[in-house]
């Protein structure tokens, strides 16, 4: 019998205001041209429950679990990084409300591997939320 190591698992929340309505924050996400656009890197996405998915070229990749137009995106996700075992795949959640002039993106990464929270949290902010602002305010 094989002793597989237990690894201990993170979570995080982030709120998030885009100048734009949900349906274009969401169209940001789940569109390949413009999430290539906004990410300068390659990505392949559909917009399509159980189909997989890949961006910043082959760095992030999952599955399209839930996706409902505008409001909601359900996806099992993962990172090619050190210490992230290959069979374990996260839970990221973006929710799209409506708000003022915009859009709050209520965002939640759950269950990839602690030693890595930092690391995504700013990850996101950096690779995600920055360049997308810039992106819709352009």
């Amino acid at each position: 019998m094989k002793n597989t190591p237990t690894i201990q698992l993170a979570s995080f929340h982030q709120d998030i205001f885009l100048p734009t309505t949900p349906l274009d924050a969401y169209n940001c996400i789940m569109d390949e041209r413009i999430h290539a656009s906004f990410t300068s890197s390659p990505a392949q996405i559909e917009a399509k429950e159980g189909t997989y998915f890949s961006a910043y070229d082959g760095y992030i990749k999952g599955q399209n679990i839930v996706l409902e137009r505008g409001k909601k995106i359900v996806q099992k996700w993962q990172a090619q990084e050190v210490g992230w075992p290959s069979d374990l795949f996260s839970e990221v959640v973006y929710v799209f409300t409506p708000n003022g002039q915009g859009c709050l993106l209520s965002f939640h990464h759950n269950d990839f591997p602690h030693h890595l929270k930092d690391a995504l949290e700013k990850g996101w902010h950096e690779h995600y939320w920055e360049p997308l602002r810039y992106y819709l305010e352009r």
